[in-house]
This record gives C-alpha cells, structure tokens and sequence, in this order.
C-alpha cells in the first residue's frame, strides 16, 4: 500500500480543486433569476468533483485503518502468552444424595389422559368458578380487562 495512498491523495487532491473551481465560475456567470432549485441543481452537477473526493478521501481512511488492524493482529497473535491449565482439585466432594431429592418433585399424572402412561392434563378438566378470560362476570364481552 505505499503507492496507492499517495496516488489517492493525489487524485482526490485534484477532484477537489477542479470541484470548487467549476462551482465558483458557475457562481459567477450564473443567472439573476434563477430559482433555488436550479441553483442547488447546477451546484450539484458542478461540484460532483468535491463528492468523488470525499469517497475517495473515506476510502483511503478505511484502507488504513484496515491495515493497522491487520498488522495488530498479527502482532498480537505472537505476543499472546500460553494459557496454563488450571489444577484440578484433588478432593472434589459429590453434592449430598438428600439435596438432590428436593429437585425432583413427583407431577400430577391423570390416568384417564390419551397420553400412554397417563399424561399431565385431563381428559375432562373440571370447571371452574371464574369467568373466561375477556367476559365479565355478567357474560358480556370486555375488551378493556384481562383476567
């Protein structure tokens, strides 16, 4: 990357230059009565040069910023020091059979469920009390309350 760099800066260089002269002449000649609109225009399509510059300028910031993290990478993947392995514990203790037996807690099974082996829901569940959820306790839809 030692010639592309300066050429860039070269090339960008004279994109802006001729840029910023073609806006300042037509800046000069342009008409009394033109409109915003066409003066935003014509600047634009005159100053294109000052547009392709900023690219090209954007481009070779990225380039470098790219190539210091290339060579940082590669600089920290030699000075990285090796990882030792931890000990292992000579006496590790197993956790207490008792401890255990308060995780594993016995399900409600239903016999009378289409699951082989009885399942956890009802074949016929019981009904309750409370209202469906989005009707009041009078039957009519509430579409403001969920239960």
């Amino acid at each position: 990357m030692l010639l592309p760099i300066p050429i860039g800066y070269f090339v960008a260089v004279f994109l802006m230059y001729c840029g910023i002269m073609n806006c300042m002449e037509f800046l000069e000649t342009q008409q009394e009565a033109a409109s915003r609109a066409e003066l935003l225009n014509e600047l634009a399509c005159r100053g294109w040069g000052i547009i392709a510059a900023s690219v090209i300028l954007l481009l070779i910031q990225m380039n470098k910023q790219l190539e210091k993290l290339r060579f940082a990478a590669l600089n920290a993947h030699e000075t990285v020091l090796p990882i030792k392995p931890k000990k292992a514990k000579a006496e590790q203790t197993p956790p207490a059979a008792a401890s255990l037996s308060n995780l594993a807690k016995p399900r409600q099974v239903y016999p009378n469920s289409p699951i082989p082996g009885g399942g956890r829901v009802p074949l016929h569940p019981e009904k309750s009390s409370a209202p469906e959820p989005g009707k009041d306790s009078s039957g009519k839809l509430n579409y403001f309350k969920v239960d």
